[in-house]
């Protein structure tokens, strides 16, 4: 239900698609000016125009639009049951009234989303370019599978009477508080607590199966943004695509992908196992052989640097005299310039850099001054719930464990460490000569060209009976 009846203004344009300040599409009548025999007789005379190649008895047989007039009052209007609401709430979307979810959609479109979906589509781009449609139709669809899906359930004691919807609408006009009592269900809603709870509960069933069937844990985390994971063919080609080339060895995953609303981003999140069973068969081969933690650490650089191409040194490498190439280095730490809009690597493809060694070291090397580079921000600096020793007062963490509000970065090293984390889970470090690459995968960076991490997954168990999984 919306919270007034519609605006009698008509939008007469579309907004541009630029980030200036706020700006309108909706011009005010000027007084006195009677809009609506104006639009009407627009429409008429539109759709009175003879066109070009039709015959003249065809010509008179066109039927005019009779489009209702978007009025004002105090009644709420339901925008499930009114008709030509879409039509009245965005007359330069439907301007002859057509495809109206009420009136006369598609009849391959039997639901709002299918319609919606239907209407994104849509030749000249009008709808999904529109600032304000999608979200409405958005918030339609979430509100509408809330109303369906969705469950209350009243928590009664064994021989309470029976309470039944007529008595819980007497009890809330009364406005006795009972809301304690009441059990809210929406697993089926996505984006929900009570959903994502029920994914959570599917991913340990499906580790535990692959434990039972001696597949052992998952290999390796992998994260990214994906908008593109919107377009379910492109998604049916990448499931097919990593299945068939066994990408990094999967043979199995799990994925998930939401909608960041701190980041305005949609990442995606994948739990990866490999045939071979890696790198658990490795770390339970070290920890058999004895070996110290310097040596554990170094086989499993070795094993990742092979496998994934990852890395936590900047692409600029080091000058003659073996220090950092610094003036290949973005500011703060560094002197190079701006990358011009011409080389902007995000908007080029792999497959279109030339093949060629230098090409694909300085594709590289945009790329991780362009997104590989962690900057801190609201998003993900926290305050530590106890105090910690070397911290101001509230001077907060950044919880992706690149130092701390004041003192920004990790430390330099020239070796592989194995580390804990602030949640007490140790990983994997590769050598590091810049305090802010986000250490990555090569092949996934320059393949995938956005945001990215994957992370290994430690286990000191064998890959046989796996019990024990520190990362």
């Amino acid at each position: 239900m919306t919270k007034a009846r519609l605006h009698s203004n008509w939008t007469l344009g579309e907004t541009d698609c630029t980030d200036d300040s706020t700006v309108s599409g909706v011009i005010l009548p000027e007084r006195g000016v009677n809009v609506q025999a104006q639009v009407e007789a627009t429409v008429n005379e539109v759709v009175s125009e003879p066109r070009e190649g039709e015959p003249e008895n065809t010509q008179r047989r066109v039927e005019r639009p009779v489009i209702p007039w978007p009025t004002t009052d105090r009644t709420p209007a339901s925008e499930f049951t009114t008709p030509y609401f879409f039509t009245m709430a965005f007359p330069c979307l439907f301007s002859y009234g057509k495809s109206d979810f009420h009136i006369n959609r598609s009849v391959t479109c039997p639901s709002l989303h299918d319609w919606a979906e239907h209407l994104l589509w849509y030749q000249d781009g009008r709808f999904a370019r529109h600032k304000v449609w999608k979200f409405v139709v958005h918030n339609m669809i979430m509100r509408k599978r809330a109303l369906e899906q969705s469950r209350f359930f009243v928590d009664q004691q064994l021989g309470d009477p029976h309470i039944t919807v007529a008595d819980l609408q007497e009890r809330l006009a009364r406005g006795d508080t009972f809301m304690d009592k009441l059990l809210y269900f929406g697993a089926n809603l996505r984006g929900t607590a009570q959903y994502w709870h029920q994914r959570c509960r599917e991913l340990r069933a499906l580790v535990e199966f692959m434990v039972n069937e001696k597949h052992g844990l998952p290999s390796f985390f992998m994260t990214g943004s994906c908008a593109e994971f919107y377009f379910p063919p492109l998604r049916r080609l990448l499931e097919e695509y990593i299945l068939q080339t066994k990408v990094f060895g999967v043979s199995n995953y799990w994925y998930c992908y939401e909608f960041a609303k701190s980041r305005d981003q949609i990442p995606w999140h994948q739990l990866s196992w490999r045939e071979d069973r890696q790198p658990h068969q490795l770390l339970h081969e070290t920890r058999e052989d004895g070996c110290e933690e310097e040596e554990y650490a170094a086989r499993l650089s070795q094993w990742a640097d092979e496998t994934f191409a990852m890395t936590a040194l900047h692409p600029a490498g080091n000058d003659e005299e073996g220090q950092p190439r610094k003036d290949l280095w973005p500011p703060p730490e560094g002197t190079a310039e701006p990358i011009s809009d011409d080389r902007d690597p995000l908007v080029e493809m792999l497959m279109k850099i030339a093949a060629t060694q230098d090409a694909i070291l300085e594709d590289h090397l945009l790329l991780v001054n362009r997104v590989g580079l962690h900057s801190c921000s609201d998003y993900c600096v926290r305050t530590p719930p106890h105090p910690e020793q070397g911290l101001q007062p509230r001077e907060r963490l950044c919880r992706m464990e690149f130092g701390s509000e004041f003192h920004p970065g990790k430390k330099i090293h020239c070796n592989p460490e194995i580390v804990e984390g602030h949640n007490g889970a140790p990983h994997l470090e590769m050598p590091r000569d810049h305090p802010r690459v986000v250490q990555h995968s090569r092949y996934q960076l320059q393949s995938w060209r956005a945001n990215g991490d994957v992370s290994l997954i430690l286990s000191h168990s064998s890959p046989d009976n796996p019990s024990q999984m520190i990362s």
